[in-house]
């Protein structure tokens, strides 16, 4: 049996008697911006290039993918590529983006063979200071600390949270990392 939906004849004659009735409302609305006026955030995002010794470190990864890649591609038997493989194979190359300090022991521990090898092979990530982006982001920290304003960073990698939380209590700097660990119970 369809619903039976009732016809309103005049639609702003109808949001005007219910207004008083109605519970939501919009952050846009007139009323609702008088009560309660709109917080502006500010939120930059910005391209950070990679120091000479990340993107070689990076290079060896997308290397060992690219022939991977190209033996898949050779070989066209869909049984030999196990499923979901393309998207862990990706999945080291983002790795080697944005935590190459970290991301050995995920592959090392992991059932990928054949990533095991290219780790082995690639070994760790021998950089002498912290990948640029990870720089750049204590820069934008320290500047907001400096203008009095709280901070929010997000990683969607737990080691790079880890490895800011660090820094910020090395810095004297109140931190904390907020993930699916932490109970918000007060």
């Amino acid at each position: 049996i369809p619903k039976a939906i009732p016809k309103v004849n005049n639609p702003e004659l109808f949001q005007a008697e219910m207004a008083p009735l109605m519970r939501r409302h919009t952050r846009n609305e007139p009323k609702v911006l008088r009560d309660i006026p709109r917080k502006v955030l500010i939120e930059r995002h910005e391209t950070i290039e990679m120091d000479a010794e990340h993107r070689a470190y990076y290079k060896l990864w997308l290397d060992k993918f690219a022939e991977w890649w190209q033996k898949m591609k050779e070989e066209e038997d869909e049984e030999k590529v196990p499923p979901g493989a393309l998207i862990t194979k990706l999945g080291y190359l983002i790795n080697a983006d944005t935590v190459p300090h970290n991301m050995l022991d995920g592959i090392l521990a992991g059932k990928d063979e054949e990533a095991k090898r290219w780790a082995q092979e690639i070994g760790v990530y021998q950089g002498k200071r912290a990948p640029s982006k990870m720089r750049r982001c204590w820069d934008m920290i320290r500047a907001n600390v400096v203008a009095g304003d709280k901070t929010i960073v997000t990683s969607w990698r737990r080691a790079n949270l880890n490895l800011c939380n660090d820094w910020c209590q090395r810095q004297k700097l109140g931190s904390m990392v907020v993930d699916g660990t932490v109970s918000l119970k007060i």
